[in-house]
């Protein structure tokens, strides 16, 4: 499959980047093979989403109460999640290789600094308090301990999970009346003018930190027990 077939089945392909890459000094060959493996990143992280989308509808109602019965240090170390097993996701379960394996290195530093940066990358309200909200700290990212600690926190991640469900990978802000639209359309002109470079990437790389319910189920023996929607550990 060439580089225009993978990109036909990313509805959401966003160009900013790729646009800005064809000034960068990079030789030809290596960003047909960034542009290839970006797309097959998305590909492959888009077959995962029907599988959120099933436990959002069957279970989260049940995982909502579970939640709220967690005490701030348990849910503090569920949501830790160490920049190695960030990579590993990659390496692993889609198979990235090559030159955009060593940008995805670099993405994770420029994620590790972001808050220096005085970027947003964020389309959404829930996206944006989540990247608001995630710090690195000993070599692992963490959510702030406010976000732990208060509703707006739990509400966030419950919606974020949503999000993982699509239908979009990246979702898309949709403007309700002429205002918002005109506000949005003056980010995206200020977004490009700070020349935010690889801020789909960013963004990608903030969805897989995201995926931490998947290693709560796999890696803690997450499961719901037969006398109700109640989930519970083993």
């Amino acid at each position: 499959m060439n580089l225009a077939d993978f990109a036909s089945k990313c509805s959401d392909w966003e160009t900013d980047d790729e646009n800005k890459e064809q000034f960068s000094p990079w030789p030809m060959f290596i960003h047909e093979e960034i542009l290839t493996e970006r797309a097959r990143l998305r590909m492959a992280m888009k077959a995962d989403m029907n599988k959120y989308k099933d436990f959002v509808e069957t279970h989260m109602k049940g995982f909502i109460d579970w939640w709220s019965r967690l005490g701030e240090n348990t849910k503090a170390r569920i949501f830790q999640l160490p920049s190695e097993e960030v990579l590993s996701y990659f390496r692993i379960q889609t198979k990235v290789k090559g030159s955009y394996e060593i940008l995805l290195c670099a993405i994770l530093e420029q994620i590790r600094h972001f808050q220096e940066t005085g970027y947003t990358d964020g389309r959404v309200a829930a996206e944006l308090f989540f990247e608001k909200n995630l710090v690195h700290q000993r070599d692992s990212f963490v959510l702030d301990s406010q976000y732990i600690a208060n509703e707006a926190g739990d509400k966030n991640f419950f919606e974020m999970l949503t999000i993982l469900g699509g239908p979009k990978l990246l979702p898309v802000r949709t403007a309700r009346n002429p205002n918002e639209k005109n506000e949005a359309e003056a980010e995206q002109a200020k977004s490009e003018s700070n020349v935010q470079s690889f801020r789909s990437d960013r963004r990608l790389v903030r969805l897989v930190r995201s995926l931490s319910l998947e290693l709560i189920i796999c890696n803690s023996h997450f499961f719901f027990s037969n006398a109700g929607d109640v989930p519970c550990f083993r």
